[in-house]
């Protein structure tokens, strides 16, 4: 072979690479695994503001799951997420799971982890003294 098929060929190594490691540079949103086979769930339910989004559960090797959601798919700005566990042979859904985060282009960091809010509690008027309530 001569020299400029030699040089082809290694361009387009480094294309190959260089291409294929941008295929995976997207910010994602990843858990732990799951590695209890009666409890590991088929896929997951990711809500951010007003868009929801479901997907499969990733396999790992070792039998595990996690989620791996791909956070470009959500537009720049602040998102509250919520993530589900979802099994879908009996229908089952975990507790949310909150995370408050800021993508911008292809990156997104993680601000905060929030908590839902707490429901106000209602306390009926008290019916000794007139306006004011019990504590």
């Amino acid at each position: 072979m001569d020299s400029a098929a030699l040089r082809f060929i290694a361009c387009l190594a480094v294309l190959f690479l260089f291409a294929s490691s941008l295929s995976f540079a997207a910010p994602f949103l990843v858990c732990d695994p799951y590695w209890e086979e009666g409890k590991q769930p088929t896929g997951f339910s990711v809500k951010a503001g007003e868009f929801t989004f479901s997907g499969q559960a990733e396999e790992l090797s070792g039998g595990a799951v996690r989620l791996k959601f791909d956070l470009g798919k959500l537009p720049d700005g602040e998102h509250k997420v919520e993530v589900r566990a979802v099994k879908e042979s009996t229908g089952e859904k975990s507790e949310p799971a909150y995370a408050q985060i800021l993508k911008k282009g292809a990156q997104a960091v993680m601000l905060t982890t929030p908590q839902p809010e707490p429901e106000k509690q209602k306390i009926p008027p008290s019916r000794t003294i007139p306006g004011l309530l019990k504590p």
